[in-house]
């Protein structure tokens, strides 16, 4: 009768460490894929913030042309906005 015992207590230890070991690895497979979302968002953030700098970037070089000088690329000061937003239409 002892030996009985003593199986069916090795028996709910095995069970307990396998309980354990499914939940690390269910903690280890969320941790995983938080750490990948964390890692698009900062990427999305990244690239606005590149993005933005073009922006700026292109808004400021055609804003230091004259009106004659914007004239000849086919732009007014009106359309440096929609140019550096990649939104520009010409007209045709």
């Amino acid at each position: 009768m002892a030996i009985n015992h003593e199986l069916r207590h090795n028996d709910a230890g095995s069970s307990i460490a396998n309980a354990i070991s499914a939940q690390d690895t269910a903690i280890h497979v969320a941790l995983r894929e938080s750490a990948r979302h964390a890692a698009a968002i900062f990427g999305r953030i990244g690239d606005w913030i590149e993005a933005r700098r073009a922006r700026r970037a292109i808004t400021f070089e055609l804003s230091q042309l004259d009106d004659r000088e914007l004239a000849d690329i086919g732009l007014t000061r009106s359309d440096i906005p929609a140019v550096a937003r990649g939104k520009f239409q010409p007209s045709l």
